[in-house]
């Protein structure tokens, strides 16, 4: 996949399958990168399992689609492969790592042009696999700052969005399951940084950007391989951080904004704290929820009844508790206990029994286009991408008791986890940050700052709070106008 640039076009990486893996060399250990049109490139150790170079530039622009001939050396051991390549002109950065036992894959991060975002694969522990639910690896995208000299790349503020992507609880949800969300195999070797990864202005810039891919189908929280797939994404959620601290070599002051979308708001909530039991003597963790807020009741019907979220039913029906239970936020399984823990993936009683510890930052929409669509299924509707259109023919009201028990929700929250900020938008979205028609830079809140500016100021200020409010939305996906 090849996407224009003035000066340069990404390019490529590849999987190398030893059958055995190199051997664990010692800290210090020679190790270089031979390929064609790069000569002998040196690699700088970064773990016993990951390697980086300095920038290099190719001696001469790389033809699109070429294979080029390459070999790792590590530690008198040598591997031959091809690497892929698509024109390039620009300065690049090597990344070698082992991310499963045998099999080791060379990444190709880009200094110049657009800003792309490199697929690395997540590097597995002893007896805890990375994998999808297909058992295909599991991939993060990384973008290193413009300028960073690779290997040298230490303390610089990471910014990473868990991804979202549903849940599946049955046969027949995996089933229907997007293959994005459940395999890693059609994924390009780059992705071009939209969303809250392009932002106008200079932090984020500065910032080591990452995309943790979500392919488990289990909220980032499973720890077994079940009859439906394997679900493996507490793994894969917890080893994605740990490398990134590592490979980069972020210290206890560096900000580290970990946020999450929809699916992933769910996990990283369920999970902060473990996060921070676990790492917060190696970053300074600020946390942002996007769209993350679900509810025991989603709406209100004509007679007055409350809309059940049919979430609960699943999450207490299907996987959820067998194979989630173990990673469900500690203390609200207390609360509900073992066999209510299920309710603790319902946020709203999460955050209303106030069990987790770290400040969070929520962005609450409050027309979710996703709850919007979960009543349709219930009436069975069809979901609709125009929510617009479907608000113009609610005779009924519907809409108006979609937002009346968000704001019911938000303020008894609010009451609870006085340290957390709530920016609740009178808009119809959901989930914002990866939203690739940049609505993330158009989103704007009434203290003047869109979803990336927020990130800036997490940034340049960790632990900044933000007075909860409940704003308005201007231009953005209301029709022109603002929504009562």
């Amino acid at each position: 996949m090849t996407f224009s640039m003035k000066k340069a076009v990404l390019v490529s990486s590849m999987m190398v399958g030893l059958g055995h893996g190199l051997p664990q060399t010692p800290q210090g250990a020679s190790a270089t990168l031979q390929i064609k049109g790069f000569g002998d490139v040196p690699l700088t150790m970064l773990t016993k399992r990951s390697y980086m170079s300095t920038q290099v530039k190719p001696d001469s622009t790389i033809i699109t689609g070429s294979a080029i001939p390459a070999t790792i050396k590590i530690g008198g051991q040598s591997i031959t492969s091809d690497v892929l390549f698509g024109e390039t002109q620009g300065p690049v950065t090597f990344h070698v790592s082992e991310y499963t036992r045998g099999k080791w894959h060379v990444a190709t991060f880009h200094h110049s042009g657009s800003r792309l975002m490199t697929k690395v694969p997540v590097r597995d522990a002893e007896g805890s696999p990375t994998v999808c639910l297909d058992k295909s690896p599991a991939m993060m995208y990384i973008s290193l700052p413009p300028g960073s000299e690779g290997s040298l790349v230490q303390n610089v503020p990471v910014v990473e969005i868990k991804e979202g992507g549903r849940f599946c609880s049955n046969k027949a949800e995996c089933a229907r399951a997007k293959p994005e969300r459940k395999s890693s195999v059609s994924y390009p070797s780059h992705l071009p940084a939209t969303g809250v990864f392009n932002p106008k202005t200079n932090q984020m810039k500065n910032s080591i950007i990452v995309l943790a891919k979500y392919c488990s189908q289990d909220l980032w929280m499973g720890k077994k391989d079940a009859d439906l797939g394997a679900f493996f994404g507490f793994n894969i959620f917890h080893q994605g951080i740990r490398m990134i601290l590592e490979d980069f070599k972020i210290q206890a002051a560096t900000p580290y904004i970990l946020a999450g979308s929809s699916a992933g708001a769910i996990g990283v909530a369920n999970q902060i704290d473990k996060v921070i039991q676990t790492f917060g003597n190696r970053a300074k963790f600020d946390v942002l929820l996007d769209s993350g807020f679900f509810k025991n009741a989603i709406g209100v019907m004509p007679d007055g009844k409350d809309i059940p979220n049919p979430f609960l039913l699943g999450a207490q029906e299907g996987y959820g508790v067998a194979n989630m239970v173990e990673t469900i936020d500690p203390d609200c399984r207390k609360v509900f206990g073992e066999d209510g823990a299920y309710k603790c993936l319902v946020t709203e009683n999460l955050f209303a029994k106030g069990v987790v510890q770290a400040p969070l930052e929520h962005i609450i929409f409050t027309h979710d286009t996703f709850v919007l669509n979960a009543i349709l299924i219930q009436q069975k509707q069809q979901p609709t991408e125009n929510p617009q259109e479907y608000i113009k023919k609610d005779q009924k009201g519907i809409w108006k008791g979609v937002k009346l028990k968000t704001l019911e929700a938000v303020k008894k929250v609010e009451a609870v986890r006085t340290n957390d900020a709530f920016f609740v938008v009178n808009a119809f979205q959901h989930a914002v940050l990866r939203d690739r028609s940049e609505a993330a830079n158009t989103v704007v809140l009434k203290n003047g700052l869109t979803p990336v500016g927020l990130i800036e100021k997490m940034i340049t200020t960790p632990g900044t709070k933000f007075e909860g409010q409940i704003d308005s939305c201007e231009a953005f996906n209301c029709g022109g106008k603002q929504q009562q």
